[in-house]
């Protein structure tokens, strides 16, 4: 049964192909290091992909110290979107769930979590070969989304993507050590629901701890006033001190 939830959480946490050589130190770590527990508490992190994770108010993640606070005007949707009909769109996101829908349809956001608990620390040294720290792994994030959408030909311009939050201003919106937004121009052909056209993504990050990104599709309307709908959405995750 352990070893079925480790396979399980390297194929939603990874895209890498591991070898036997590197299966057995992968495994040699979890044994080493890793209680049912803990893998226990990772594995409650992935639930809320498919499944709602819960009321106003509830712990998203108590090792991450993350809370979630529903914004309002805004419905819990409990479905996992992968995108199917999208393949742009699938390359780019894959599957997304805890969907938040405004009420009048025009805004749509999905949360997704990275929590790296001391195992997968290691985890990630062994499947990366590197010795750079997860708390990295947010600029590969956002740098990946950027050119899977858009392909070699954002080539270094990514960087002018994204807007960086001052250190001061991350911490009190979110209690974060850092935090950006950034935007995807979607093509017609990739157009959510045929109506929506635009996509923000902001990141937050916690170092030691994990990150959070929300992303949002919304229509035109939507656009013509954008800020209405961000400031419920900015406010829906914190972590705690």
């Amino acid at each position: 049964m352990k070893k079925f939830l480790i396979f399980l959480i390297l194929s939603l946490f990874t895209d890498i192909c591991y070898s036997q050589d590197d299966l057995s130190s992968i495994f040699k770590v979890i044994e080493d290091t890793v209680a049912q527990e803990e893998i226990d508490s990772l594995m409650a992190l992935v639930k809320p992909k498919y499944k709602w994770m819960g009321s106003e108010g509830k712990i998203v993640a108590d090792s991450m110290k993350l809370k979630y606070r529903k914004p309002k005007r805004f419905g819990q949707i409990g479905i996992t979107e992968c995108f199917d009909n999208y393949p742009k769109l699938k390359s780019t996101f894959t599957c997304m769930g805890n969907q938040l829908h405004s009420n009048d349809e025009q805004f749509i956001s999905f949360m997704n979590f990275v929590y790296f608990a001391e195992y997968h620390r290691k985890l990630y040294y062994l499947s990366h070969k590197r010795k750079e720290t997860v708390d990295a792994q947010p600029y590969w994030q956002r740098l990946g989304i950027l050119r899977d959408y858009y392909g070699d030909e954002i080539g270094e311009s990514w960087v002018d993507s994204v807007t960086v939050y001052s250190t001061e201003e991350a911490r009190k919106k979110w209690n974060a050590d850092s935090a950006f937004v950034f935007n995807l121009h979607l093509r017609p052909e990739d157009y959510y629901k045929k109506d929506f056209k635009h996509v923000k993504i902001l990141l937050i990050q916690k170092k030691g701890q994990g990150y959070a990104y929300i992303t949002s599709f919304y229509t035109d309307k939507a656009k013509e006033n954008f800020d209405k709908y961000w400031r419920r959405i900015e406010k829906t995750l914190r972590f705690e001190k």
